[in-house]
This record gives C-alpha cells, sequence and structure tokens, in this order.
C-alpha cells in the first residue's frame, strides 16, 4: 500500500502529509512516548521482560540518542527535513508495533 493510500486510513500519515510543520512537533512527541514506554519496560523488572522487548531495550539506547539529537537540532532554531521526519515516523510505528505484539 503506498503512503498516500495509507493516509486514507491512517489519520497520523493524513496529517504528516497535509500539515508537515505540526506533524513534526507529533512525531517528536511520539518519540518521546515511546523512549518511555521502552524505559519504563526496562526499570519495571529487565528479568521478567519479553526476549522481543529486551531486543528492544537496545534500540531505546538508539532512539534516546536519537531524540537527543533532534532537541539539539531544534534549540539551534533547525528542523529536520519533512522526508527524514516521515521516516522516524515509519521507524516508531514499527517499534510500536513490536512493543504491543
Amino acid at each position: 500500500m503506498s503512503k498516500r493510500a495509507y493516509a486514507d486510513f491512517d489519520p497520523d500519515v493524513s496529517f504528516a502529509l497535509t500539515e508537515p510543520a505540526r506533524a513534526r512537533e507529533a512525531t517528536y512527541e511520539t518519540l518521546r512516548e515511546v523512549c518511555a514506554k521502552i524505559l519504563d519496560n526496562i526499570r519495571t523488572g529487565y528479568d521478567g521482560i519479553e526476549e522481543r522487548e529486551r531486543e528492544c531495550a537496545g534500540l531505546y539506547i538508539l532512539f534516546t540518542e536519537l531524540y537527543s539529537g533532534i532537541g539539539e537540532l531544534t534549540r539551534e532554531g533547525r528542523q529536520l527535513s519533512e522526508g527524514t521526519v516521515r521516516n522516524l515516523d515509519d521507524y516508531i510505528k514499527a517499534l510500536c508495533e513490536a512493543l504491543d505484539e
């Protein structure tokens, strides 16, 4: 399914395509939420974490570094390109789906 066709079914994607400036901030918020969810899973008993979620713990490190980089760009008054934001959104959604399975 193309990104545009998918947008008809997913308001978040439609929003990202039609309002990229506001979508950037929404993507940052999603990234914060994903990082918080992974960190919460790690903190609430690493020994009890399922193998798949333990693998996601490594991704937590990646996403926190990424989030830190985004914050630095924002403080400098720079923005990510619309294509980069869409790619980040795809990765974030994939991570959320992996955590929810």
